[in-house]
């Protein structure tokens, strides 16, 4: 959704117009939270143009006091409560700019990549240069998504945002775990300890559990099931990708399940998108499943085929992937080459195959899922 161009209105202002005009539904926790990024902005606009006047003072005067920077929010909550689109909605109208703005699972993996190419280079302290780098004179950074399930990341991360809290720059995260839940059960979580307590004695924690999931709204009344065959069925897929993404730019997304990795080639704010082979045509598990919708809550899955004797293993991988989906109603869109009931051409397996068509039929309707969970 493009927001209108209100360069004088508040966030508040603006947060009011966009659920007039019908963009999403109005709620009071988002509204309070909009109300408290109102007055981080003025708060954090005032304190850079305070560091400007001091940074020439400084230069002057040889003073080296720095002001305590303004404390960011860390937002947490369900898929669907608005989380990212408010703190996009600060970025964008916050009047600075030494700002930046960075999906968590990008930025962990491009500082990967530098770190590795300072240690080529024989970098005494390849993330204090790193960092230094990335954070060089920028006063707002917004990291959306945050969430660790990677050891590499667990023992990273401390370092990164000890850098951050010590350049004195404000940061605001969005994340859908609280951060007492970060790498919860990870290995040697211990060490990854610290980096809890620095984001909740830098930042205000602020949980967003909205009453209404806006995807479920863009969802309701919406084809979730299109057969390849129907015209435009390809293009409305696409559309309703579009929509629940808001044309964001989708990312890969690893998903850790014991010793192998799963990849999302196509992952935001907890939507997924992949193809019948990444998920079928692999030798998965009930519970890889599982691992998988515990990060996504909307699956977009393309090209589920009709099944024979030829491969009766991939629709074993399939009816235990709807089991695991429809268990945890998670929200299921995809593409496939027949109506359910037409889906499975094979005597053998096809009893058990018929809850699989029951649950397809029913995960498409209007009303799924009936609650949250």
């Amino acid at each position: 959704m493009e927001y209108q161009d209100q360069s004088k209105a508040t966030l508040v202002e603006t947060y009011i117009d966009l659920t007039e005009m019908g963009g999403f539904h109005f709620d009071e926790m988002q509204l309070n939270l909009t109300r408290q990024l109102d007055l981080f902005a003025n708060e954090l606009q005032s304190y850079v143009k305070d560091s400007e006047k001091r940074g020439f003072l400084r230069k002057v005067f040889k003073k080296n006091k720095r002001q305590k920077p303004v404390m960011g929010f860390y937002i947490y909550g369900g898929v669907g409560r608005g989380k990212t689109m408010l703190m996009d909605l600060l970025f964008k109208k916050i009047k600075i700019s030494s700002k930046k703005r960075f999906h968590f699972h990008e930025f962990m993996r491009d500082v990967h990549e530098e770190i590795r190419v300072a240690r080529k280079r024989k970098i005494a302290d390849p993330i204090e240069l790193v960092a230094g780098k990335i954070f060089e004179n920028i006063s707002l950074i917004c990291f959306d998504e945050m969430q660790i399930t990677d050891i590499a990341d667990a023992m990273l991360v401390g370092r990164l945002f000890e850098k951050i809290v010590n350049m004195q720059i404000s940061f605001i995260c969005t994340s859908n775990r609280k951060p007492g839940d970060l790498y919860k059960d990870g290995l040697n979580r211990e060490l990854f300890l610290p980096f809890i307590d620095l984001l909740e004695s830098n930042l205000k924690i602020f949980p967003l559990n909205a009453d209404r999931d806006y995807r479920r709204d863009l969802l309701k009344g919406s084809e979730k099931y299109f057969v390849l065959s129907n015209a435009n069925s390809h293009d409305s897929f696409q559309k309703l990708w579009v929509s629940l993404t808001r044309g964001d730019n989708a990312l890969p997304f690893e998903i850790k399940m014991g010793t192998r990795t799963l990849t999302i080639p196509y992952f935001i704010n907890g939507i997924g998108r992949l193809s019948f082979k990444d998920l079928c045509e692999q030798p998965l598990s009930s519970r890889e499943y599982l691992s998988m919708i515990n990060e996504i809550k909307v699956l977009f899955l393309e090209g589920i085929p009709i099944f024979c004797t030829e491969n009766l293993d991939s629709s074993k991988r399939f009816m235990n992937l709807i089991d695991v989906i429809y268990e945890n109603q998670v929200r299921f869109i995809c593409t496939a080459e027949d109506e359910p009931s037409s889906l499975y051409r094979s005597k053998r397996g096809a009893f058990e195959f018929e809850r699989t068509i029951s649950r397809l039929e029913e995960m498409r309707s209007a009303n799924w899922p009936s609650a949250e969970k």
